[in-house]
């Protein structure tokens, strides 16, 4: 039996040892140099942060009885990624969220992680909806302005959009104040979208906003509306307007 030749042998030897010694190097750069910028990469991967809206401030009249308040409400939000049947789900939240299942079906086969169904619906809507079970569905906490005096004073009151943004009057005006300041709550996931147990899971809770009191009479207010409305109808006009002022302070 003949031997292999020495040189091949040490040939051979070389080119395992430089082998050897590039994947000491490699491993060396991964481990020391860029491990850092993996970590942050893995990391960003793998958190999710989630806004927590502040709860609206209320706007008062001058006995501190509420002209304007946000109720509890909830945001419904689907992960399309984690969505097993879109079609299904399409067809069971259609009937309850009050929306076509084509246009649910659109928006849950989406090339995303994150989109809205419904915003501010009532927490009896959301119970149902929990109900299902359906995966890749989950719920935000949210406010819904309401005004328990119905028409009083819409004018002055003004209104609020979706996103709890003052639009109109009071609720424009004083935006700055009645906003408050939004929380955030970050959170760690697997790539199924799990919550891992042991994982990061921090909330910065929101500051409640500022309450407006004004010196709106509720009972006044309301009998100066039926006045007015009386007054237009009476003399068949377009519209009107009615100031009423304290001779005695000059609150408006």
């Amino acid at each position: 039996m003949r031997r292999p030749p020495v040189r091949r042998l040490v040939a051979l030897f070389a080119f395992f040892f430089i082998a050897l010694v590039g994947i000491v190097f490699r491993l060396t750069v991964l481990q020391v140099r860029d491990a850092s910028a993996y970590e942050h990469m893995a990391m960003s991967q793998r958190l999710r942060t989630i806004a927590l809206p502040a709860q609206r401030g209320s706007i008062l009249d001058d006995d501190r009885q509420p002209l304007a308040l946000s109720l509890p409400s909830k945001d419904v939000y689907a992960d399309p990624k984690m969505v097993t049947d879109p079609a299904a789900a399409a067809a069971e939240l259609s009937p309850v969220l009050h929306q076509s299942a084509r246009k649910l079906l659109a928006v849950l086969s989406e090339d995303t992680s994150f989109v809205y169904l419904a915003r501010q619906i009532d927490l009896s809507t959301a119970a149902r909806i929990q109900k299902m079970n359906l995966p890749g569905i989950a719920f935000l906490d949210s406010t819904k302005r309401y005004y328990p005096n119905g028409s009083l004073a819409p004018q002055v009151l003004g209104f609020v959009g979706v996103d709890g943004t003052g639009l109109a009057g009071l609720e424009n005006w004083y935006q700055s104040r009645l906003s408050g300041t939004p929380g955030q709550r970050t959170i760690e996931i697997d790539p199924a979208g799990n919550l891992i147990p042991q994982g990061v899971n921090k909330d910065t809770p929101p500051v409640r906003g500022e309450d407006v009191v004004t010196t709106i009479d509720k009972e006044l207010q309301y009998r100066v509306q039926m006045a007015l409305r009386n007054a237009v109808e009476n003399n068949k006009a377009k519209g009107g307007s009615v100031i009423v002022m304290d001779p005695r302070t000059g609150d408006i």
